[in-house]
């Protein structure tokens, strides 16, 4: 990241397919504060696609990645993502993991 921007608190957001591509820069870019993902895609078979991802891991693992910043699910399916809510648990503290409602 910039130096200018160092101090600013950037947090992301991304719905459908573009929630994987938020999750991923959040995982790869330690100055991100955050991610709210919006509808995602349960999956990286349906999008966005990442050459060779699915050999290492898929969008709920994706989302570990993450961790311990905030990620914010809105719509989406519990089950779908449980093995986030078991890895924040499993890795102390609140849960950055939230859910809302659309």
């Amino acid at each position: 990241m910039r130096n200018e921007f160092r101090e600013a608190r950037i947090a992301l957001q991304g719905e459908g397919e573009a929630a994987g591509i938020a999750l991923a820069a959040a995982a790869l870019e330690p100055d991100v504060a955050g991610v709210e993902i919006v509808r995602p895609t349960e999956s990286f078979r349906d999008g966005p696609y990442f050459m060779r991802v699915l050999q290492v891991l898929d969008m709920p693992q994706m989302a570990g990645l993450v961790f311990p910043r905030p990620v914010r699910a809105v719509g989406v399916r519990r089950e779908a993502w449980e093995w986030t809510r078991r890895f924040a648990a499993a890795f102390g503290g609140p849960s950055p993991w939230t859910e809302a409602k659309e």
